[in-house]
């Protein structure tokens, strides 16, 4: 008969071995501010120090704090199992967050909390951790009362405090500079935070998260307030067995943006920029409200510049975090095969949606205005752009210039059509760089021009009035992509008479 021998592992050997699990700064900053969350906290305030003298990292937050039992279970490896429901407020996985994401960075973390007017604190450190296996520290009131930031939590009613010091390996990534690399990580967890966390940070939860004592604004990708947003399909449940073939839903909502144009600066400021328009298009999943995974298509599209305006978001509960295979992380999801084919509907709708939003104002669309260029399709069914010789601006040129003149100026567009840079208008166009604006000099340019195309006009036209004349003007290139144009015609005639 076999028998059962007890072989646990060395702390040193397996703590420090865990800390290669990939974690990035704002991702174990976040796994942080999940257990606040957890905690029912309406507060949590970010701080990293204000000069070089002092390097750590705290976490504050007012929620319903621990009690000594409580916290030695959180500061436990694997404090909770992870086939367990968990509640809808719960934003945990697999109970080593906390420990696995504050040591993948530092060598000492320190967790000091309040609850029914006690205050006591705990601390891993990797190094006294070295010489006797498992045994955490208790901290004595000194010691505790010299905590960084101790005063925060001191003033509130319950709450919690994580500490992390001792950056090692930012120390040798920074080459010494670790102060300086640390201020950095922190900037950059602000934007991470803010599209992770945008739905917290919103009503009906209303948290205030704050960074250096200043507040985080919510990223919303889906610009849910924009009269212009359109949501494709009503928000629709699917059923989805979980791994223990008990039957659960996932939410799925299709979203496609409005047109650049359309976007004012805060608008673009809320979406975290203008390069985030194109760089952040695909699926965003959210495991209890809080977003794990974004702007992927899971392999069903390639990314294009057309379809910089499609957004599809999937909630899915945490009871199905074996089927979405969440990582400890919660940083990474894989889509479920069972409903790829499902989803695939919405990619096709949102994908052919979005392309129609970013092509409906080219040349092909708008039968009313006389374009200067038009589209061709080549012999090998490939796309070409041309001079539209049917415009009415280029049918007046011919007739003010002599044969020879014209062919000249024939071949010239022909060099012209030949050379469009195609590839750097994309480059450009996806940057956000193409700007519509137009100097004073351009704008009277472009003034003149009109009047003189008015006046070409007004021959062929002499039973129009000028109002008539004027709206003809603008019914060509370029003139129909200003509104100015129309004004300044307006203001010239109505002089005249």
């Amino acid at each position: 008969m076999s028998i059962k021998k007890s072989n646990p592992p060395s702390s040193k050997i397996l703590m420090n071995s865990l800390r290669q699990m990939g974690y990035t700064f704002e991702a174990a900053l976040a796994d942080i501010v999940d257990n606040s969350i957890s905690a029912n906290a309406s507060i949590i305030e970010i701080d990293s120090p204000p000069n070089p003298q002092e390097i750590y990292i705290t976490v504050v937050d007012n929620g319903v704090g621990m009690d000594e039992e409580e916290l030695l279970l959180a500061m436990k490896y694997g404090s909770k199992n992870s086939l367990e429901e968990r509640a809808l407020s719960d934003l945990g996985r697999f109970g080593l967050g906390l420990k696995l994401a504050s040591l993948s960075l530092c060598r000492i973390l320190t967790v000091a909390s309040k609850k029914n007017g006690k205050l006591l604190a705990m601390r891993w450190d990797l190094d006294s951790n070295a010489e006797e296996d498992w045994c955490i520290e208790i901290l004595a009131n000194h010691e505790l009362m010299s905590l960084p930031n101790i005063q925060k939590l001191l003033s509130m009613e319950s709450g919690t405090l994580v500490l992390w010091q001792n950056f090692d390996l930012l120390n040798k990534i920074s080459g010494g500079k670790i102060y300086k690399e640390l201020s950095d990580k922190v900037v950059q967890a602000i934007f991470h935070i803010s599209l992770v966390y945008h739905r917290f940070l919103t009503k009906p939860y209303n948290i205030t998260i704050s960074v250096n004592n200043k507040l985080i604004k919510p990223l919303n990708p889906f610009l849910t307030n924009h009269p212009k947003a359109r949501t494709l399909r009503q928000p629709e449940r699917l059923s989805v067995l979980d791994d223990k073939d008990i039957e659960r839903s996932i939410q799925v909502e299709a979203v496609v943006l409005p047109y650049q144009s359309e976007l004012s600066i805060q608008d673009i400021e809320s979406l975290g920029g203008i390069d985030k328009l194109r760089t952040m298009q695909g699926f965003y999943v959210y495991r209890n409200d809080r977003l794990i995974i974004w702007a992927t298509w899971f392999k069903m599209k390639p990314d294009s510049e057309l379809t910089k305006y499609a957004r599809i978001k999937v909630d899915i509960p945490s009871t199905l975090d074996n089927i979405w295979q969440i990582d400890i992380r919660k940083s990474d999801a894989q889509l479920p095969s069972k409903i790829r084919n499902t989803l695939r509907a919405y990619v096709d709708d949102v994908m052919q949606t979005s392309v129609r939003r970013s092509t409906h104002r080219t040349v092909l669309k708008n039968k009313e205005i006389s374009h200067i260029w038009e589209l061709h399709e080549t012999r090998d069914k490939k796309k070409t752009f041309k001079i539209n010789r049917h415009s009415k601006v280029y049918k007046n040129l011919k007739k003010r210039v002599d044969e020879d003149q014209m062919t000249f100026f024939e071949e010239f567009l022909d060099y012209v059509e030949k050379t469009v840079p195609y590839q750097d208008m994309y480059v450009e166009v996806a940057n956000g760089n193409i700007s519509n604006d137009v100097s004073d000099q351009e704008r009277e340019s472009l003034i003149s021009g009109a009047i003189s195309f008015f006046e070409i006009i007004r021959h062929s036209h002499k039973n129009k009035t000028n109002e008539e004349l004027i709206n003809l003007v603008c019914q060509n290139e370029p003139f129909s992509k200003y509104k100015f144009i129309k004004l300044a015609l307006e203001e010239f005639y109505e002089k005249r008479t």
